[in-house]
């Protein structure tokens, strides 16, 4: 996991500067959008906050995955996926999980959460 603001996502020599162009120009699209190729895609979401128990945990196996806050904040919460349950079969990158949070991440306007294939996770 990183966390950091978005203006030092060059710092980390991972090839992720693309996003920080993207974002210089983005303009806010809901739903998926590709990214300077095929191999990276967006999805953009607008949502009210809820409550924890009201939320799936989620892992993805292929694909980093990268919050990044335009406006307002959120806290995500962290799992290793040893520590968890699978509760439906893995698909197009995606799986649910039952977890009990080890970790609570308070994401504000102006910083991004990279997050592995191991960290399980809801927002």
């Amino acid at each position: 996991m990183i966390i950091d603001s978005i203006d030092n996502i060059r710092n980390y020599n991972m090839g992720l500067e693309f996003i920080l162009e993207h974002l210089k120009a983005f303009t806010f699209t809901k739903g998926k959008f590709e990214m300077d190729s095929k191999s990276y895609f967006g999805i953009g979401l607008e949502y009210e906050t809820k409550q924890s128990d009201s939320l799936f945990w989620e892992a993805h196996r292929k694909n980093l995955d990268i919050h990044c806050i335009l406006k307002g904040e959120e806290f995500i919460e962290i799992a290793d996926i040893s520590n968890s349950r699978s509760t439906n079969d893995y698909q197009d990158d995606y799986q649910l999980f039952e977890a009990t949070a080890e970790q609570k991440i308070h994401l504000k306007e102006g910083m991004f959460l990279l997050l592995f294939p191991h960290e399980v996770h809801k927002t």
